[in-house]
């Protein structure tokens, strides 16, 4: 009690120094609270953005896709396929929209900007299907082409590929897709390494169907690519699941186990690159049904027509 005394009669001795005090407390307390707010706002509004952009609030799966993800234990629902083929379709139409405005000199990230803002553009709503369409890419061209760097400044080359690694998503479902564009006449070198990966690339296509090898598929994938002059490439996948993600199981890898299913759709990208710049990837995805398989997206592999 006398501490308690002493204290309050120190309060009202010097006033002024005790109003200060108190009003230095309690506008240091006050912007903390602000700050507090602006950042649970912010992380509010990123979860809701994310949420809004990719899963969606609910995911609903078939039992054991936890332990073994992949669109083929998602629930098999009709609309899930549409979706992918809607966002197949769209890329498509946004590779179609780069190849009429593509001009030699023109900055890699001003094609990746033409095709993401197209394809959002023309996405929402589209077919009166489709509420939520976004895309995203890494472009490169000529000597730029590498595997998976960031979209630099560099400008579009004449007569050489323009590589587009393009991401499509569709009310929660993905494309992985690779597409090429090539303004001028493909010059010779690049002429004869797009032929080759269109026959890597076409074996591959035959051969993904219901009960075939996934060790099998990357194997024979990189052996075309080591026929064709390139030992050990590429670093990167070959063949992978696609859905409810742009990079999902099942992995095609020759020491892996596994075999493609009905109802999977797997992307298949053989790749050849030249040290210190430049090289070419084709990727498709292909829906595995009783047929076979089913390329989704029109855009051409053999993008010289």
């Amino acid at each position: 009690m006398l501490f308690f005394n002493m204290a309050w009669r120190n309060v009202w001795r010097n006033r002024r120094r005790s109003l200060l005090t108190v009003l230095a407390i309690s506008l240091g307390l006050a912007f903390n609270i602000f700050m507090r707010a602006i950042g649970d706002g912010f992380h509010e509004q990123m979860v809701d953005n994310s949420v809004r952009s990719h899963i969606g609030h609910l995911e609903v799966h078939r039992a054991g896709y936890h332990d073994d993800p992949g669109i083929n234990k998602t629930l098999p629902a009709p609309q899930e396929i549409e979706r992918m083929r809607l966002a197949n379709e769209l890329a498509a139409l946004g590779m179609e929209h780069a190849r009429r405005n593509i001009r030699p000199g023109m900055k890699a990230s001003e094609v990746a900007a033409r095709i993401e803002g197209h394809i959002h553009a023309i996405g929402i709503g589209y077919q009166d299907k489709v509420e939520m369409a976004r895309a995203f890419t890494l472009v490169w061209s000529g000597p730029g082409i590498a595997t998976f760097t960031p979209t630099g400044h560099r400008p579009v080359v004449e007569n050489e590929p323009t590589l587009v690694e393009i991401w499509v998503c569709a009310d929660g479902y993905w494309t992985d897709l690779t597409k090429n564009i090539c303004p001028g006449t493909l010059s010779p070198k690049y002429v004869r390494l797009l032929e080759s990966l269109l026959e890597i690339f076409h074996d591959a296509a035959g051969y993904a169907r219901e009960g075939a090898s996934l060790a099998e598929l990357d194997r024979r994938i990189r052996h075309g690519i080591e026929l064709a002059g390139y030992p050990g490439q590429p670093s990167h996948p070959v063949a992978h699941g696609v859905g409810a993600r742009a990079h999902e199981p099942p992995w095609a890898h020759q020491a892996g186990s596994g075999t493609i299913r009905r109802g999977m759709v797997l992307a298949i990208e053989p790749g050849a690159y030249w040290p210190g710049g430049g090289g070419l990837r084709l990727e498709d995805n292909f829906l595995i049904n009783e047929n076979g398989n089913e390329k989704l997206c029109t855009y051409p592999d053999d993008f010289r027509t």
